[in-house]
């Protein structure tokens, strides 16, 4: 299997294991879920009764079998601003994309886990301080105007930036003033704004929405030196948390050397060897790594199920250590319970890209007819 399609299984593996999670996704009895799946617990419809009497949150009521959930729609947002950007990573536009998806009034619906609500918040309030400071760099401008470079700056933002920014309010602003000073003026408050935009407005967060849009960074970057660089800003888009970081980079590297051949045991052994020892990352995937077992509820109790990424990357590790089928792979994530769809980002990025599609251990057919937006999905793939 050559790189280029690689790159597409990484990508349909990704979100075919999200959508494949969503039924049983923060249902944290591994036995409930054994007793109801009966073995196949992928692409269960969402039901509040199976949460009834033990540990769980019951968050996609809205949700039919074969969407995506809101990790799935993280990565989908990324692979949009590639296409935007003729297949290459930019932080910015992926940033404003994210918040206007996830706002009020985005195209999302459904439920908005902390770091993406404490990312909003973040983006919105440092936009508004930058804002303030911005509109300090001009003199003599009618409270009317003041409010127009505000409201129209700020909501531009998050179509443009740079020279398209500038453009884009001086097309604008000269649609309804004959003022050039005006215009002029206009054009220097978002000059400063766009030079002093921050790209860190992520929550101080360290759960595995972390690395739901690391994927598409790899498959834009893969090869290059910018690589890392570019997944450290990816990550700090929506969570700005050093652990966060370290565990993301680490996955990263992993599925740069699956895209590029390696095998996955080599791949999740010599990342290791190239990232940074923070808060115990070496000896928790090190652990993952001498795992033994596959069964879901030893997993789980093993690693915990949580959102964190101390928990969920480690988790991953051991399946994809031990099960390079994809199938069994991430049936055996589902049933472990938990966050299993934050993991099956990771989990699916690397089987699809280590196995490919179809086949005996690639990703399923029958399972990718299933996705909600087969079409979309996979005219996304293909452009990749």
């Amino acid at each position: 299997m050559d790189t280029e399609l690689r790159k597409q299984a990484a990508i349909l593996g990704a979100f075919t294991a999200d959508a494949a999670s969503l039924g049983y996704h923060w249902l944290y009895d591994s036995s409930r879920i054994h007793e109801l799946a009966a073995g196949t617990p992928e692409f269960h419809t969402p039901n509040p009764d199976d949460y009834d009497g033990v540990s769980g949150y019951f968050a996609h009521g809205h949700k039919s079998s074969g969407d995506l959930t809101h990790y799935g729609v993280h990565l989908w947002t990324a692979i949009d601003s590639l296409h935007a950007h003729s297949g290459k990573w930019n932080s910015f536009d992926y940033q404003a994309r994210f918040c206007r998806t996830f706002d009020r009034g985005g195209s999302f619906s459904g439920y908005i886990d902390t770091a993406t609500s404490g990312t909003l918040d973040n983006y919105f309030q440092s936009n508004k301080e930058l804002m303030d400071k911005s509109l300090l760099q001009v003199e003599d401008v009618s409270v009317a105007d003041l409010g127009y470079m505000r409201t129209f700056i700020t909501k531009y933002g998050l179509i443009y930036q740079g020279k398209a920014l500038i453009k884009a309010i001086d097309t604008l602003f000269s649609s309804f003033t004959d003022d050039t000073a005006v215009v002029e003026k206009a054009k220097k408050v978002a000059k400063y704004y766009d030079k002093h935009r921050t790209l860190h407005t992520g929550a101080d967060d360290n759960q595995i929405p972390a690395f739901s849009k690391v994927p598409a960074v790899v498959v834009a970057e893969l090869g290059e030196s910018k690589l890392i660089p570019a997944v450290d800003d990816a990550v700090r888009i929506t969570n700005n948390n050093d652990e966060a970081v370290t565990y993301a980079v680490y996955a990263a590297r992993v599925l740069e050397k699956v895209l590029l051949g390696t095998r996955i045991n080599d791949a999740l052994r010599t990342s290791l060897s190239e990232s940074p020892d923070y808060n115990g990352l070496h000896h928790n995937i090190e652990r993952a790594l001498e795992s033994e077992t596959l069964k879901p509820a030893q997993l789980a109790e093993t690693f915990g199920a949580t959102c964190s990424v101390p928990s969920a990357i480690p988790l991953s590790v051991a399946i994809m250590n031990q099960c390079p089928d994809y199938t069994e792979a991430i049936r055996i994530n589902i049933m472990a319970g938990g966050d299993s769809a934050g993991r099956a980002i990771f989990l699916g990025s690397i089987l699809g890209a280590a196995e490919g599609i179809g086949g005996n251990h690639g990703i399923p057919l029958n399972w990718i007819s299933k996705l909600t937006e087969l079409d979309a999905i996979c005219e996304a793939v293909d452009l990749l």
